[in-house]
């Protein structure tokens, strides 16, 4: 964490995202630990949310999940401002769904990253006619991804859906 641990108030806030991160610990550690290493005491200029670091971009390494961009530092400010539950909760969410973490590799024949993917496409252009939508359909079901992990990625309603179409298929 980038913030003064030292400080009192870099304490506070170490103590405050501890505390709302401490449900996540044991059923998402990648993502709590992303959290952990990556989360600074910045908060975007347009849209008050906290930043990350992106480790993979150097020249523009800030990151605003709610703007979904990267930023040059002149775009962020230091801020001593508590993190919300909310906060964390929509970093944990947009960790697990976009950018995968904390889904379990069982070295499928497609990996859980595309799974993700076909799942995304298979929600823009639903079609149950369509042999297209069969083969995602498949895809999804042999790359392994559980109904826990569907569910995870906020894919709820794609369980039944999966579910009744293996039944049809068997």
């Amino acid at each position: 964490m980038n913030a003064d641990e030292s400080s009192p108030s870099g304490m506070g806030r170490m103590n405050d995202m501890n505390k709302h991160l401490e449900k996540y610990k044991n059923k998402l550690p990648k993502s709590v630990k992303y959290v952990e290493d990556n989360l600074t005491n910045y908060r975007c200029i347009r849209c008050g949310s906290p930043i990350l670091l992106d480790p993979e971009i150097e020249d523009y390494p800030y990151q605003c999940l709610t703007c979904d961009e990267n930023m040059y530092s002149f775009e962020v400010e230091s801020s001593e401002q508590e993190l919300t539950a909310e906060e964390i909760e929509n970093i944990i969410t947009y960790l697990t769904q976009q950018k995968g973490l904390d889904i379990k590799d069982v070295g499928t024949v497609i990996t859980r990253k595309r799974a993700i993917e076909l799942v995304r496409e298979l929600l823009t252009s639903i079609d149950d006619h369509c042999d297209e939508f069969t083969v995602k359909v498949d895809a999804i079901i042999g790359s392994g991804i559980t109904k826990e992990e569907l569910k995870l990625l906020g894919f709820d309603y794609m369980v039944s859906y999966i579910e009744d179409y293996k039944e049809k298929n068997e």
